[in-house]
């Protein structure tokens, strides 16, 4: 018994060997390591303590911004049209710098429409059936006063040549209905970054976001007919399509792509790093995240600015190198939106002091924004063109 001890004493115990990693299998390791401290630094970035900053201006602001650069759009549109006649009341720099305010009210509104579906005051389908139902009311409206009124006033007054001039001249601005604009843009950003509850689940996501390219194709589409009305292609375009086109150019369109793009982006790194949705709904209403949106979305402003302004220029230079008048920019300035977004680098103040996480307990003041600028729009109408009218009586 003795010896057994001795025996099992002299011989220790076989210590077990750890099973050696191969080059490949080491690599993985020591690339996840590397990727959990990136998101380690991600996580600490996005969860650290919030900023203190906040943007004194809301969203109401930037709606009733909106609706003040809407109304400076229909004066500098009707004021172009009625300048035909000599009858110019707004004169050549007030044309101007409302023409240049009018650029700001589709950015203005989407701007307020994002921020406040970021912060969960209001739906998707608020913004829908509001954009949507406008879209058509307008539409609708517009060759409701056309044909029953203003041509049918023209006719009867053996007018028939102002009545042709004028449905040319709406055809070539093509600057009617701004709310297929945001019609357009809400639906996109609703189909990128919207996951539905019941319908589309698991792989069938995939369809639901594949309808984001319908509201890219009925911009795209609209952008193709008016350039094409423009050039002469289409001489004989029926009036009634033009109420029901979009009114920006693709750069316009381009912004508020990325910018989706974007926020959608934010999610999916949220997911990666292995956060909640209930932690990346936390962070879309901080200080923080409102501040990254008002950066992310100036800079983006300022870069496609930028390429607008490089378009005038070569759109410029081509023009005087065929020695023709530069007046006969105006078709590509009106029909193919060049010059558009350069007017929205006014727009940038604005967005630095918005913030979308300051609310309002007062919501009936909201209700009352869209009616009166319905009824302000509505009465510059009536009293520039009975202005107008009386005016080409007198002559």
């Amino acid at each position: 018994m003795v010896e057994e001890i001795k025996a099992n004493v002299e011989t220790p115990n076989e210590v077990k060997e750890e099973p050696t990693l191969t080059k490949k299998e080491l690599a993985a390791l020591r690339k996840n390591e590397r990727r959990e401290k990136r998101h380690e630094k991600i996580r600490q970035k996005f969860f650290k303590d919030d900023i203190k900053y906040q943007g004194p201006l809301s969203y109401r602001y930037l709606r009733i911004l909106g609706w003040v650069a809407f109304v400076l759009g229909q004066l500098a549109l009707m004021n172009s049209f009625t300048s035909n006649y000599n009858w110019d009341p707004l004169g050549p720099v007030a044309q101007t710098i409302f023409s240049f305010g009018s650029s700001l009210m589709t950015p203005f509104f989407v701007i307020a429409s994002f921020g406040m579906v970021l912060s969960g005051n209001r739906g998707y389908r608020n913004f829908i059936l509001l954009y949507g139902a406008a879209f058509l009311a307008i539409g609708v409206g517009v060759l409701f006063a056309y044909y029953r009124y203003i041509n049918g006033l023209f006719v009867a007054s053996d007018m028939v040549e102002v009545s042709t001039l004028m449905e040319n001249f709406i055809a070539d601005r093509i600057h009617i209905n701004v709310f297929a604009d945001l019609f357009a843009f809400t639906l996109f950003h609703y189909f990128v970054n919207y996951t539905p509850k019941k319908y589309f689940q698991g792989k069938k996501i995939y369809i639901f976001r594949l309808f984001s390219l319908l509201p890219i194709i009925y911009a795209l589409l609209s952008y193709i007919l008016k350039t094409s009305y423009a050039l002469g292609a289409l001489g004989n375009l029926p009036f009634g399509f033009f109420p029901f086109m979009t009114t920006k150019s693709p750069l316009m369109v381009m912004i508020f792509v990325v910018i989706s793009l974007w926020i959608k982006n934010r999610e999916k790194i949220f997911i990666k790093i292995g956060s909640t949705k209930e932690q990346y709904n936390i962070y879309l209403n901080s200080k923080r995240n409102s501040l990254s949106f008002s950066i992310v979305l100036s800079v983006v402003i300022a870069i496609f600015a930028l390429i607008d302004f490089i378009l005038m220029v070569i759109l410029a230079m081509i023009f005087a190198a065929k020695n023709q008048d530069l007046t006969g920019a105006e078709v590509f300035v009106n029909s193919f939106g060049v010059g558009q977004v350069i007017p929205c680098i006014l727009a940038i103040p604005f967005i630095m002091l918005y913030s979308y996480t300051r609310d309002h307990k007062n919501t009936q003041i909201d209700l009352f924004i869209p009616i009166a600028g319905i009824g302000v729009t509505a009465l510059v109408y009536v009293e520039f063109f009975f202005n107008f009218i009386v005016f080409m009586m007198k002559k």
